[in-house]
């Protein structure tokens, strides 16, 4: 049988009350027919309202009473036949109310069966649906990881092990298509890595006999001591591979016999001054080199510093600020 919500029970209550005052009213008033009909509405909302029965013993009895003060014979047949006759009808109607209440308690109990057996077989598909996704979820997770390590072939396994849980689930077709292209990409980037490698190796090997025979030609310059011929071809070296151990050191080498050699020739030049007043012309000269010199080293031309300051020691192989300025660029 249907339980009845708290709302309901409420409303139950209050629907009785309202019976049942009325029915108070109508016994102040003398009228018990009308109050017992009250009643009785009462009672077929809540036939165990205990406040409903009292209140009908309390008016058939005040009816018999009543019956009594106007008629000792023929009234109280009356009523009699008529209390028996609604005994008769509430026996009736209870009964009535035991073989509905039943029948419903034997339908609500085959519902609840029914709705059992339903729950159960839901609860075992959602378990096995559950399951599945759990599985499905892991190879996918499985496949994502290999493919960030580059095992293509094993995230592939992984995808397929997905699609045949669920060939249709579009996170599966879509990983699955993402390893095949990626595999197909990563196999066009080796083969275009190895081509520029093989080309890299093949510049390098002629790089390097072209260095070598730049590396020849300034040894050939620094031999018959033209050192600018020498410099130009170590630089060409060192355009094609900066870091050529061999060219640097020999770059190193010019510049320092460069430098030598025009302090050997700034020395013979300051022997050859006698007088004073050439001497002062000297650093007036000297002089022009060094700001030339600092204008350039000031603006990063290094190269052309190093030059004025090379015509400078050529003047005074011992001038301190040239030579400071010197060890600076160096």
């Amino acid at each position: 049988m249907r339980k009845t919500s708290q709302a309901e029970q409420t409303r139950l209550r209050q629907a009785v009350g309202v019976y049942l005052k009325t029915a108070e009213k109508f016994i102040k008033s003398g009228e018990f027919k009308k109050a017992l009909e009250q009643v009785e509405q009462a009672q077929k909302l809540d036939p165990k309202n205990a406040y409903a029965h009292a209140y009908k013993e309390r008016i058939l009895e005040l009816q018999h009473e009543e019956a009594k003060k106007r008629s000792a014979g023929e009234i109280l047949a009356a009523q009699d036949r008529e209390i028996e006759q609604r005994k008769l009808a509430e026996e009736a109607e209870r009964k009535r109310k035991e073989a509905e209440e039943k029948k419903l308690r034997e339908e609500e109990e085959a519902r609840l069966r029914a709705d059992e057996g339903a729950r159960k077989g839901r609860e075992e598909e959602e378990r096995k649906q559950k399951e599945k996704e759990q599985r499905l979820k892991e190879h996918l997770s499985h496949a994502n990881r290999y493919l960030e390590e580059g095992n293509f072939e094993i995230a592939l396994d992984e995808t397929e092990k997905a699609l045949q849980l669920d060939p249709k689930h579009p996170d599966a077709n879509q990983l699955d298509t993402r390893i095949h292209q990626e595999k197909l990409e990563k196999a066009e980037r080796d083969k275009e890595l190895r081509r520029k490698e093989e080309a890299e190796v093949a510049k390098l090997r002629a790089a390097m006999t072209e260095i070598d025979r730049h590396v020849a030609t300034a040894r050939e310059f620094l031999e018959r001591e033209e050192f600018e011929e020498a410099v130009d071809s170590v630089e060409k070296a060192l355009q094609l591979d900066p870091r050529h151990e061999v060219s640097i050191q020999l770059e190193e080498e010019i510049r320092k016999l460069k430098m030598e050699e025009y302090l050997r020739k700034a020395e013979e030049k300051i022997k050859r001054m006698e007088a004073d007043e050439k001497r002062r012309e000297l650093l007036r000269e000297i002089q022009q080199f060094l700001v030339r010199a600092e204008v350039f080293y000031s603006s990063g031309k290094f190269e052309k510093a190093l030059d004025e300051i090379i015509h400078a020691l050529g003047l005074d192989s011992t001038h301190p600020q040239a030579k400071e300025l010197a060890a600076k660029i160096h």
